[in-house]
């Protein structure tokens, strides 16, 4: 049996005036149910009581913005989690304080960090702020944590988290392919574009765009599916494009609301690892003119 490791607060959302589950740990067991991945046990660390957050969501047009009602209150952080074999690395509101992520990382073979939570402002009345000056500094900081076995490390944003910004997700993406580390920016429905470590850029387009379903949770889901792929001892190029076509397939196939899927439903589309279109691209400059 696996087990994967999460790192990150729960959090409790609001969507259409309705009150659901939501945060990594829930949408990590959904993306593992939904392949069917039984052998692999998803757990979250060992925290107080208070770490939670509560969130309120609205989606339109292909976008959404997001307020957080309550920031997540950890007060008793487990860092010596034993008996792991992978680690998904996703706060919320730096409720893992940045400091801590290199001693998280060298606990596991593989890790995914998602670096959202690490430069997210939210304003006074809740709401989040897409976009950051400061992210390129901070994410430069946080990439050295992968100097050694760049390989087993992957780290993610999503370009709404950039604030749609093209210069910034260029600036990552050099930054990146300088460094040689395994990096992700994720590009809603129309799929990710990605850095190997040895500098290639990957462009990876899923056949099935779905747009009629919430995207909540879409790129927990991801993150998980990529780590699973690098678990199973995939390269880091058939992980991303196993995770892309598989979360297309999920987020097609759960209730209209997000919160259920079915057992095995896409396992299938996983194990075939088809159904996204791939291809190295070249040329930083243009990929983030046009995405």
């Amino acid at each position: 049996m696996k087990r994967i490791i999460v790192y990150a607060a729960q959090s409790i959302d609001h969507v259409s005036n309705e009150q659901r589950p939501g945060g990594p740990l829930f949408y990590a067991y959904q993306a593992l149910r939904a392949i069917g991945a039984w052998e692999t046990y998803v757990e979250g660390i060992n925290r107080s009581g208070g770490c939670y957050a509560v969130f309120e969501h609205q989606e339109s047009d292909g976008r959404r913005s997001s307020r957080i009602l309550r920031k997540p209150r950890c007060t008793s952080i487990d860092l010596n989690q034993v008996g792991g074999d992978a680690a998904l690395i996703s706060p919320i509101d730096l409720e893992i304080p940045l400091e801590h992520l290199d001693r998280i990382m060298s606990q596991y073979k593989f890790n995914v960090v998602d670096l959202q939570g690490f430069f997210r402002i939210v304003l006074s009345d809740g709401r989040i702020m897409q976009g950051n000056s400061y992210a390129s500094e901070l994410v430069g900081r946080i990439f050295t944590s992968a100097v050694t076995r760049p390989e087993n490390h992957v780290f993610k944003v999503s370009f709404e988290d950039l604030g749609y910004d093209r210069l910034a997700s260029y600036t990552l993406l050099r930054m990146a392919q300088r460094k040689g580390v395994q990096f992700v920016i994720t590009l809603s429905e129309e799929g990710v574009i990605a850095v190997t470590a040895s500098g290639s850029l990957i462009r990876c387009t899923p056949h099935l765009i779905v747009r009629e379903k919430t995207t909540i949770g879409a790129g927990d889901i991801l993150s998980t599916l990529v780590l699973y792929g690098l678990l199973k001892g995939f390269r880091f190029t058939d992980s991303i494009e196993r995770a892309v076509t598989t979360a297309s397939c999920i987020l097609s196939k759960r209730s209209h609301n997000g919160l259920e899927i079915v057992e095995n439903v896409c396992r299938d589309i996983y194990i075939n690892g088809s159904g996204s279109y791939c291809r190295e691209v070249y040329g930083i400059e243009s990929v983030a003119i046009t995405m």
